[in-house]
């Protein structure tokens, strides 16, 4: 009876949670689309971005970013969640598996990305998830494009 309940809750877990979704690169973002995400740096920089379903992006640096304390920053273009959403499905981010007990050299991701049909979660150190620098590049220019208004950073 504990072996039957254990397989069934094991089949659900390895049930991808996203296929209702089209995920497949140069697929249309989703209108849902969620996500948070957070890195730490081994020298002790931190910052967390959180992309809400209104496509409302909420961006915490230092003290802030450790306790998931994201203020407001600015509505996303339809062209910049589309930027979000190409830079997961190029890298395929929805099927990552992550890192859970090696340590960092450089950094800690942890991710958790909702398209609309589930949510993926992943923890992943340096450069062993593709993409995950490339995202925390891109949003971090969202918000600082705003908040610091520096030209040439992409919208």
């Amino acid at each position: 009876m504990v072996a039957a309940a254990f397989a069934v809750a094991l089949a659900a877990l390895a049930t991808p949670g996203c296929a209702s979704i089209p995920s497949e690169p140069g697929s249309p973002a989703p209108p849902r689309l969620s996500l948070s995400f957070r890195a730490a740096r081994t020298d002790g920089k931190l910052t967390y971005f959180e992309i809400a379903k209104d496509g409302q992006l909420s961006f915490a640096g230092g003290r802030d970013a450790m306790h998931g304390s994201a203020q407001p920053v600015v509505i996303l273009a339809p062209e910049q969640r589309q930027a979000v959403w190409d830079i997961i499905t190029r890298n395929r981010l929805l099927d990552a598996k992550g890192t859970f007990l090696a340590k960092a050299t450089t950094v800690t991701y942890d991710l958790t990305i909702d398209p609309g049909s589930g949510r993926h979660t992943l923890r992943s150190i340096d450069e062993e998830t593709p993409g995950l620098a490339e995202l925390q590049k891109t949003l971090f220019e969202y918000q600082a494009k705003v908040r610091y208004k520096i030209p040439g950073l992409k919208q």
